[in-house]
């Protein structure tokens, strides 16, 4: 990823799209313009919209957390942000080496982009936040088509939230 590419991005949306290219492990393909993460997914950037695509391409994963269960990988996150639906959560974790993993409470991987740009730019702004309720939860229902029920955020996740998870 070069500096032309993310500041050609950042001229269009703000600067907090370095953070998320980083977070997703997002690559430019071609130009500034399109950007492809690890499972073949593309953020599209047209005239002041933000679109993504979910795409069916053979991919190649690199994260080396990526078969982790989830315990495992909020021992290495140093935030977490949790949204609950009815029947099921989703874990947001942050990881030491600034990548975003997503977890449901079956321990499924879900590709970060699926959630939508709004998720991934509330997420770039709030995920070093100490912890914090949040209230505004109409951007995660893009994923799931119904509204969470509740969610927070918080910063090194304790012992006592993993110890807590309702997952093995």
């Amino acid at each position: 990823m070069t500096s032309k590419e993310i500041a050609s991005a950042r001229a269009l949306i703000g600067n907090h799209f370095e953070k998320i290219a980083q977070m997703c492990n997002l690559i430019p393909v071609n130009s500034w313009k399109v950007w492809k993460d690890e499972f073949g997914n593309e953020l599209t950037f047209g005239k002041r919209k933000v679109k993504i695509n979910k795409k069916k391409y053979k991919y190649q994963i690199k994260d080396l957390y990526i078969k982790s269960k989830l315990k495992e990988v909020l021992q290495i996150s140093y935030s977490l942000l949790v949204i609950n639906y009815d029947h099921f959560d989703i874990y947001f974790c942050v990881g030491s080496d600034g990548v975003l993993r997503v977890r449901d409470s079956s321990d499924n991987v879900i590709p970060v982009l699926l959630f939508g740009f709004e998720v991934l730019e509330f997420i770039s702004k709030n995920y070093l936040e100490e912890y914090k309720e949040i209230q505004n939860l109409e951007i995660f229902s893009n994923f799931n088509k119904t509204l969470p029920k509740s969610g927070y955020i918080t910063v090194y996740p304790t012992d006592n939230i993993i110890k807590g998870l309702p997952v093995d």
